[in-house]
Order: C-alpha cells, then sequence, then structure tokens
C-alpha cells in the first residue's frame, strides 16, 4: 500500500532526513549537493521554505490525478476533527508512479553518467 500525505513545514525534519539521505546515495541526481545542505545551510528555515507549495497548484494537482483516475479522493475527518478529504492512489496510480520512477531512474543516471564523463571519453 503506498500512503500519499501532504508534506508542510511543519514536517520538515522528515523531508530533512529523506532528501539528505537521498542527496547521500544519489548525488547527481538533484540539482543541488548533499554539501550545500550540511553545516551553514543545514537550518530549518531553510528546510521550511523547501516546503512550502503554493495550495492552488497543490489543489490543481490533486484534480488532474483524480480527473485521470491515479487517485480517489474519499472525505473523512482528520486528527484536529475537521472535514478533510484523503487520497489513496488507484491501481493505475501505483502503475504511473512505478512507470514514472524508473523513468526518473533512468534519467538520473544518464544524467550521472555525464556527469561523471571525463572530457577524453566525450
Amino acid at each position: 500500500m503506498v500512503e500519499l500525505w501532504v508534506v508542510t513545514p511543519e514536517a520538515w525534519r522528515t523531508w530533512r532526513e529523506l532528501r539528505l539521505a537521498a542527496l547521500a546515495e544519489a548525488p547527481y541526481a538533484f540539482t543541488s549537493r548533499l554539501a550545500d545542505w550540511q553545516g551553514e545551510g543545514d537550518r530549518e528555515d531553510r528546510w521550511r521554505e523547501r516546503l512550502e507549495i503554493p495550495q492552488g497548484s497543490f489543489y490543481v494537482a490533486l484534480y488532474r490525478m483524480e480527473h485521470r483516475g491515479l487517485i480517489v479522493g474519499e472525505w473523512g475527518e482528520s486528527e484536529n476533527n475537521r472535514r478533510a478529504k484523503f487520497y489513496k492512489l488507484t491501481a493505475a496510480g501505483r502503475k504511473q508512479l512505478k512507470d514514472e520512477t524508473s523513468k526518473w531512474a533512468e534519467m538520473a543516471d544518464v544524467v550521472g553518467s555525464i556527469l561523471d564523463a571525463t572530457p577524453e571519453a566525450l
């Protein structure tokens, strides 16, 4: 089962842990380096800032994914007793996630090999 959840600035510690692990494992797969996020760059305000997504953008993406049958939404009650819509990946959504993840890994591999190439190899 894949669980989708909205990552907000309050979840910056989780985001930090995931991002640092990803950068350590695949340093050339991202536009920044591990060193950029350590030492002086390892600040709470900086991590929180990266998680601020304009709400309008997020809802448009959810609508499109739901319309394409990639997710299904269900109304319920949040932890703070407010009405909220909860989303789950459908079978089509899981397939799309797997396909997109594979494409991303292939692209990151190609970019990594280009970045690792020596001038003589080009």
